[in-house]
């Protein structure tokens, strides 16, 4: 469902609309014809986002306003509304592709029955085409924007364009943050990826602030020089439209210039979730306490108790907040496998949850083929540190990749990298006990089976 590298010489952001396509050559051969979906779950999908590239060849594509998508129903075709992300011509030929290609990756929603399949076609037209059932507003200029989906909406942090808050409109309508320093405003409450290094600080994603936005004809996309002072440079490119809005960010590590980090995330119409893809790369060898990476962090009281899904599809759930003992602390509330499939944070009695479904990890070194991941694991946890009553304490979740017992030091080698591919989601609750998080289970399951895309 989701493919996130984008390698585009020209960047493209549209909605597939009335444009005129005078001009566009005959474009019958050498070109993708139908995008495929198959649905392997069983559970029905409709206005899922899909993301996926076409080919066409690179004379007949002249507008990329011209392409067209439709659903093919009863063997004719339906026109649907479809973003183009960004648009990659290519020179190159052989006797399999006699004519220089143009690829365009682009995102649409898509139906598809449960254990069914259904087939898209794609084209070059003038027609119009209809308007999407689901749309994006976005707002806000450089990195602060906000994200309203239609079930829920998303703030990002402007400094740093990390995940600041949510907002479940379908259920509580309250802005979920992480309040810790009154006086400053919130804190994002995506985090990381982070590392510790021994004798220094503790630096994270969410440390950046002088982002620069990346310009292909001026910049090289190597990491911006690493951090100077107070400035923690990185640079960051964006993809919005009606349909996604997509924003990565990468650079040096704040306060350790030996690793480069990139975090993106991609918004889709309609849907209650953000795509999140991060990755670390150590340039050299480092003695730390620890890498970490999938945290999500809330002030207390936002939250009453912690979820969970196991391996073998099973919902658990603690308490994490205690209404009539406020200062009640929980401390460590769980200790879980590193690819555990789902974690979230509930408030049973305001009716909506947010969750981290893991899609992937990848933990590997490129020069010895061993990462250092032996005590990789999740915990939840209630930070009680700060003293009881304290209003710096908080609740989160966080994913430690790299862990000694008690973060004890250790060494993390050149060429280590860590991948993760996941999805934050605001959930709703059932108000029926024994259905109480059947929304999240659905998530879960939807999330983790994308729909399977064949292009021909």
């Amino acid at each position: 469902m989701i493919r996130f590298a984008i390698r585009a010489a020209l960047i493209v952001v549209v909605l597939c609309s009335c444009v005129s396509a005078r001009g566009q050559k005959t474009d019958t051969v050498k070109r993708t014809q139908s995008i495929r979906l198959k649905e392997s779950a069983g559970i029905a999908r409709t206005g899922e986002p899909v993301e996926v590239t076409v080919r066409f060849q690179r004379e007949a594509l002249i507008d990329a306003s011209a392409i067209r998508l439709a659903r093919v129903e009863g063997g004719q075709g339906r026109p649907v509304a479809c973003q183009v992300l960004s648009i990659t011509p290519t020179q190159a030929t052989d006797s399999f592709a006699p004519a220089a290609q143009t690829f365009a990756r682009i995102v649409f929603l898509a139906d598809v029955p449960a254990g069914g399949e259904t087939t898209y076609e794609v084209s070059l037209g003038d027609s119009p085409s209809p308007p999407a059932p689901a749309t994006l507003k976005t707002s806000g200029e450089g990195l602060g924007l906000s994200i309203d989906a239609g079930p829920a909406a998303f703030e990002l942090h402007k400094p740093s364009g990390q995940l600041l808050s949510f907002t479940p409109k379908t259920a509580g309508q309250d802005r979920l943050v992480f309040q810790q320093f009154k006086d400053k405003g919130p804190l994002p409450i995506h985090w990381n990826p982070d590392i510790w290094t021994t004798g220094g600080p503790w630096g994270h994603t969410s440390d950046w602030n002088a982002g620069t936005a990346f310009d292909p004809a001026q910049h090289k996309a190597d990491s911006p020089s690493a951090s100077s002072g107070d400035a923690r440079a990185f640079f960051y490119r964006q993809f919005r439209g009606p349909l996604a809005c997509r924003i990565t960010r990468w650079g040096r590590m704040p306060f350790v210039p030996q690793a480069d980090a990139s975090v993106t995330y991609t918004f889709y119409a309609g849907a209650p979730f953000v795509s999140v893809q991060s990755l670390v790369e150590f340039r050299e060898d480092v003695p730390l306490h620890t890498v970490r990476n999938a945290e999500l962090v809330f002030s207390r009281h936002q939250f009453d108790t912690a979820v969970w899904i196991a391996r073998d599809g099973k919902v658990h759930s603690a308490p994490c907040y205690d209404y009539n003992d406020k200062d009640k602390s929980f401390g460590e509330i769980a200790r879980l496998p590193a690819d555990v499939p789902c974690l979230a944070l509930a408030s049973e009695r305001q009716g909506f949850g947010v969750a981290l479904v893991v899609q992937s990890m990848t933990n590997l070194n490129k020069r010895t083929g061993q990462a250092a991941d032996e005590g990789a694991h999740f915990y939840i946890r209630d930070y009680d540190e700060h003293g009881k009553g304290d209003p710096k304490n908080f609740v989160y979740f966080v994913r430690p990749l790299v862990y000694r017992d008690g973060y004890l030091p250790t060494t993390v080698d050149a060429g280590s990298l860590y991948a993760e591919r996941s999805a934050i989601v605001v959930f709703k609750l059932s108000p029926e006990p024994e259905r109480r998080y059947d929304e999240l289970i659905r998530w879960q399951k939807m999330l983790a089976a994308p729909l399977e895309v064949v292009v021909d």
